[in-house]
């Protein structure tokens, strides 16, 4: 895939200066940079979904709400909104 991005010359200046102190290419450079952050961003989204996942298998069941149960809250604060709108 071929991106293309503008960015302030300042900054362009900036990311020539580290991809040379690399010995890269601005484009190799800039590549490896976005892929080093999708791979950070997926191993955070991993681990929330793992915490996530931990933090429902301690919990109480009988605290945990069923879809129904939000839909019937929701509704309930929507008619309260209304009631005291009026």
């Amino acid at each position: 895939m071929t991106l293309t991005i503008e960015v302030a010359p300042e900054v362009e200046a900036k990311l020539s200066e580290l991809a040379q102190s690399y010995g890269q290419s601005l484009e190799i450079y800039v590549r490896d940079v976005l892929e080093r952050e999708i791979e950070l961003e997926a191993e955070e989204d991993a681990q929330d979904i793992a915490a996530a996942k931990r933090a429902l298998a301690a919990s109480d069941p009988s605290q945990r709400k069923t879809l129904d149960d939000l839909r019937a809250h929701i509704a309930a604060q929507r008619d309260l909104a209304h009631q005291e709108a009026a």
